[in-house]
């Protein structure tokens, strides 16, 4: 983050518990994602010797593909369950000894 060339904040923040939050600084970030662009604040917070770099406030800027970012899926059939639950069953039976060979 040293790269960075930082003002003092602007802003103040307090963490959930009420204390503090140290910032190192702020500047002004161009930020493109997916064809969108937009110049927007960056701030660096110092959160236990790790910089912390805040910006929830981009979202109302740039429109995120939630989809994209977050998919979840699940198996479609029996099969596809059964595939994925049998190493854990082997597991159970090879290591803990709490399954017998019979167990379903």
């Amino acid at each position: 983050m040293s790269h960075l060339n930082l003002k003092p904040a602007s802003n103040t923040f307090k963490t959930y518990s009420g204390s503090v939050l140290p910032l190192n600084g702020e500047t002004e970030v161009l930020v493109d994602y997916q064809g969108q662009g937009a110049t927007l604040s960056l701030i660096v917070a110092d959160v236990d010797g790790k910089p912390v770099i805040l910006g929830r406030n981009w979202l109302s800027f740039i429109k995120l593909n939630w989809h994209e970012l977050f998919s979840v899926s699940t198996p479609n059939s029996i099969d596809e369950q059964a595939a994925i639950l049998k190493p854990l069953l082997s597991f159970i039976r090879r290591n803990l000894s709490l399954c017998p060979e019979t167990c379903s």
